[in-house]
């Protein structure tokens, strides 16, 4: 009977012992990785290289209306040539329509590329061109260009004199706007800087 308790006994131990030293939890797993992240495809040209040229060689094409839808088309594409072609519309079309349609595209752009075709284009033969560059100029609102824009005053044409001097006009309205926004800068800044020296001077004052 005394052994039997003591193998009773024992096997309770161990049920105890096994009850006591369980496994730890298995640990949660890990959250799912997140979808991929989709990338929206690039714009790529239609054509190839080959087709390409041909659409700039329709640059100079007989018919205006194909001159301009060819040129448009290089510069939505954005096609290392596009300048070049502009430039050289602007400076050789034929038609003054086309001359006219080029300053305006490139009023939206600035550079200094940009801004020497346009100061060219005031020499242009026919007045509704050299009306429409100054247009352009006052647009991109390049200052450096006042000279040039000046010298357009003594034009023949009483149409482009005017245009040149409203041109000079806004150019000074932009310069003002800027000045203006420098100044309120400026006064911020300085404003800023005098609050940070009163608050460092009441520090220094709380300071035994």
């Amino acid at each position: 009977m005394k052994h039997l308790l003591v193998v009773l006994g024992l096997v309770l131990a161990f049920l105890a012992y096994k009850n006591h030293m369980k496994p730890p939890p298995t640990p949660p797993s890990p959250p799912p990785a997140p979808p991929p992240i989709l990338v929206a495809p690039t714009p790529a040209p239609i054509l190839g290289a080959e087709e390409l040229q041909k659409v700039v060689n329709a640059t100079r094409d007989p018919d205006e209306n194909v001159r301009w839808e060819a040129a448009k088309f290089l510069i939505k594409l954005k096609h290392p040539e596009s300048d070049a072609v502009l430039f050289h519309m602007l400076a050789k079309d034929q038609a003054v329509s086309i001359r006219q349609r080029v300053a305006e595209m490139l009023s939206e752009r600035t550079g200094p590329a940009i801004t020497q075709a346009l100061v060219a284009a005031l020499r242009d033969i026919e007045p509704p061109v050299r009306g429409t560059a100054l247009r352009a100029l006052a647009r991109v609102g390049d200052f450096s260009t006042a000279g040039a824009i000046s010298e357009s005053l003594r034009d023949m044409d009483e149409g482009v004199r005017l245009e040149a001097m409203k041109t000079l006009g806004t150019l000074q309205e932009k310069k003002d706007e800027e000045v203006r926004r420098e100044r309120e800068r400026i006064a911020a800044e300085n404003r800023r800087r005098e609050e940070e020296a009163r608050k460092r001077q009441a520090e220094a004052e709380k300071k035994p």
